[in-house]
């Protein structure tokens, strides 16, 4: 039985006719202004069918054991399901990364081996000329803008390009702002369209996305909230510690002629390639910051970290660990709540 419309007892008497017949079994039936409804004691005759429910509420011990030990285990699963594909591209990842003894560099992840791009030059031109146009109508948005592109040069995320990169390899990467927040607080980000097509392909389209290697967010949260002190903190500009090595600069060569030294934001493999890499640190470092690097293989989300510890002097101890293996990667600096809140 669908029920279409719940009419309340206070608008009960609105529809009710006053019209009533009463049978001989006692069933009344009322008119009403939809129809005729019955109301009354239902009957019905015995019956000698009887309807049985199993429910087996007992799990195998083996299959409580499972769940108990992954539990324990939580945030640590075998990788020994990893696709061939997937195994391909991680291999090809840890042959291009390289430490200088101050930064990581990686290569980027072309989908066939060598890229095909064409020369996109005049598409790019008129996506800065928008750029521009959009600028134009406001004086902080363009000193915003400008003034976090200087950064890219004085920080060396960008370097002059002084002659044109290779054929079929060489592609102009268009750009655009970003902004955050509200007041003093509002930030302006760059991000680089890496999907913008020319030629009917793009430079994302010619790379390869990577692995999904993300830590599950649920079971981060929940050891987050394991013991009493929160710990959470953030690698500030984590894409922008990672170098790309020389012979991939120039496929993200910029229409100004700077092209970028570092990851950055708007490509497909960005992503996997920055986060690998900060594992990958972490994962040479196990033996001499053994805390430190177990919570940034378990705990830290993309760029963020969230744990939790006993006291505030533990965690005060674990933030400087932190900061002293991150920086060890050339990643500088741990920012966020965590250290003005523990001092």
């Amino acid at each position: 039985l669908t029920i279409d419309v719940l009419i309340g007892v206070d608008h009960y008497y609105d529809f009710v006719t006053g019209r009533m017949k009463r049978n001989a079994t006692g069933s009344i039936a009322l008119e009403t202004l939809l129809g005729w409804i019955t109301c009354g004691k239902p009957h019905s005759s015995p019956s000698d069918e009887a309807r049985v429910l199993l429910t087996k509420v007992e799990e195998p011990t083996n299959a409580v054991l499972q769940k108990f030990w992954e539990i324990e285990a939580m945030g640590i699963t075998p990788e020994d399901d990893v696709a061939p594909e997937d195994t391909r591209l991680m291999e090809r990842f840890e042959k291009s990364l390289s430490f200088n003894g101050e930064r990581y560099q990686v290569g980027l992840l072309w989908s066939e081996g060598q890229p095909d791009l064409p020369v996109n030059v005049k598409q790019a031109m008129r996506r800065l000329t928008m750029v521009e146009r959009r600028l134009a109508q406001s004086d902080k948005d363009s000193c915003d803008y400008s003034s976090t592109m200087r950064r890219y040069l004085v920080n060396g995320w960008a370097e002059p390009a002084t002659e044109s990169g290779p054929p079929r390899r060489t592609w102009y990467l268009p750009h655009h702002a970003v902004y955050k927040g509200e007041g003093e607080e509002r930030k302006c980000r760059v991000v680089f369209d890496g999907s913008a097509c020319y030629g009917e392909t793009s430079l994302n389209s010619q790379l390869e996305a990577g692995p999904p290697i993300q830590m599950d967010l649920l079971r981060t949260l929940l050891r987050f909230r394991r013991f009493r002190v929160g710990l959470q903190a953030d690698i500030e500009n984590m894409y922008l510690q990672v170098q790309i090595r020389e012979e991939d600069r120039d496929e993200t060569q910029e229409v100004c002629k700077y092209r970028l030294t570092r990851v950055c934001f708007g490509l497909t493999c960005s992503p996997f390639l920055a986060v690998s890499t900060v594992r990958v640190h972490a994962r040479r470092h196990q033996a001499t910051a053994p805390r430190a690097a177990a919570e940034v293989l378990c705990n830290m989300y993309v760029d963020d970290l969230a744990t939790s510890c006993e006291s505030p002097a533990e965690a005060r101890t674990l933030t400087t660990q932190l900061e002293e293996l991150m920086a060890s990667g050339g990643f500088h600096r741990i920012s966020g709540p965590a250290r003005s809140r523990l001092h």
